[in-house]
């Protein structure tokens, strides 16, 4: 029977709420998460990206390559759908410049950033855990502090009418900002749950006061994805994640918190409707307004433009970040699911996809199975950002996300680590019982 190393498995959750600082490797986590959320030059990214795999190979070495093995499906997945689209991208690509910048160069960028995140996560687990998500609220916060102060430029959220005023933050786009806010409030989740005394208070008040500082910028950028995926994320978080685990004290506080939807988004929803240009935007958009149906005729074109695309090339597709160049609009689909479909074919799209997926499966399996509170707690979490990223992903591709895919990795690794941990722990019971 195979020797069991104990000394490498110990309990996922319930770890110090700094004792990521004893890591250099959990900093540099910390660091590229902060930065992604507030650096938009390219060479800040990637300055800060080679510090993160730097240090990670640094921890691989002294751990040892037991601690980043076996390699879970997802991951495979991964390098396969990037190895296939290297492979079948300079064959069918017409636009040999798409196809490496923005392309090839991005994915494989992405790709070291991947690795370094779930082999960072693997090895340290909880740590890097909460490093990333300090990181992704500390950077949530200053955008929201930014924004505030380009947001009264205006007058306050009643004063942005139009596209023109839409608030960007330190991103280039909008909807980015939107969908910052709406990561920095899973990650504030994410450590709700700590255990009992001062830190638990302290982080209860923390989220809070965070929860309006959030909402006010993602409303300020006007995204109207960002406004749904912001709702759905409070509302599944208190419906499924708060949930008592004894199943009548479930019903009643599920109930409770439909109850309590129910009567606070009425009036909720009309002050921004009427006062924020993000309900103004969704307004128009309910009501048909114009322009918004304009946008949305043209979302419906990429998606038919994107299915042509596949009809004629369904094995290879057009070769990655080759869509803009075949559509009539001159830009990507807007779609996690079109774009890797039309550019990389049916093979592509279906390896792409097990990142995003598999991990999600991961955790509602291990949600199952397991009795920790607080692990059962996170795993809820992390399916409700796996979701959220999955519905968002129908308007957005995020394969050059460096902030979705970090997630992702973390994700990966880390329900990796807590089902090793299980089997670890099923093992050892078993071999008490052999020798009993």
């Amino acid at each position: 029977m195979r020797e069991i190393d104990e000394n490498q498995y110990n309990s996922i959750a319930g770890a110090s709420l700094f004792g990521w600082l004893k890591s250099p490797a959990c900093i540099a986590l910390f660091i590229f998460a902060f930065g992604a959320m507030i650096l938009k030059g390219r060479g800040q990214q990637q300055a800060m990206g080679i510090l993160l795999v730097l240090l990670f190979f640094l921890a691989l070495m002294v751990r040892g390559l037991g601690s980043f093995s076996p390699i879970p499906l997802e991951i495979k997945m991964y390098i396969g759908w990037i190895i296939w689209a290297a492979l079948i991208g300079p064959i069918v690509a017409v636009n040999k410049t798409l196809l490496w910048h923005g392309g090839l160069r991005q994915i494989l960028q992405v790709l070291v950033l991947i690795i370094a995140v779930h082999g960072i996560t693997r090895i340290y687990r909880e740590p890097a855990l909460k490093a990333m998500m300090f990181g992704i609220i500390i950077g949530g916060i200053l955008q929201a502090l930014v924004v505030r102060g380009a947001v009264q430029s205006y007058g306050g959220l009643s004063g942005l009418e139009d596209e023109a005023s839409r608030i960007q933050g330190l991103t280039d786009n909008s909807n980015t900002l939107g969908f910052f806010m709406v990561w920095a409030l899973v990650a504030a989740f994410m450590l709700w749950k700590q255990k009992q005394g001062k830190t638990h208070k302290c982080i209860l008040t923390g989220t809070f006061l965070l929860i309006p500082i959030l909402c006010y910028g993602m409303l300020a950028s006007g995204s109207r994805k960002s406004f749904v995926a912001f709702a759905f994320v409070l509302a599944v978080w208190l419906w499924y994640a708060m949930a008592p685990r004894k199943r009548t004290k479930a019903i009643t506080w599920k109930m409770g918190v439909i109850a309590a939807i129910i009567a606070i988004s009425g009036p909720a929803s009309v002050y921004v409707m009427n006062n924020t240009l993000a309900g103004k935007r969704m307004s128009d958009r309910l009501s048909g307004g114009g322009n918004i149906v304009e946008a949305e005729r043209t979302r419906y074109d990429m998606y038919i433009e994107g299915f042509k695309m596949t009809l004629k090339n369904p094995v290879f597709g057009v070769g990655i970040n080759q869509y803009r160049h075949y559509s009539s609009s001159g830009k990507y689909s807007h779609s996690n699911y079109i774009e890797p479909l039309a550019t990389t074919g049916v093979p592509g799209f279906i390896l792409y996809q097990g990142i995003f997926f598999i991990p999600l499966f991961r955790a509602w399996r291990l949600i199952k199975i397991i009795d920790d509170t607080t692990l059962i707690y996170q795993l809820k979490v992390i399916v409700i950002c796996c979701v959220t990223i999955l519905l968002v992903g129908f308007g957005s591709p995020w394969y050059n996300s460096t902030t979705v895919m970090s997630f992702l990795a973390l994700f990966s690794g880390y329900t990796y680590s807590c089902l090793q941990q299980v089997r670890y722990e099923q093992q050892l019971y078993l071999e008490e019982s052999v020798y009993a």
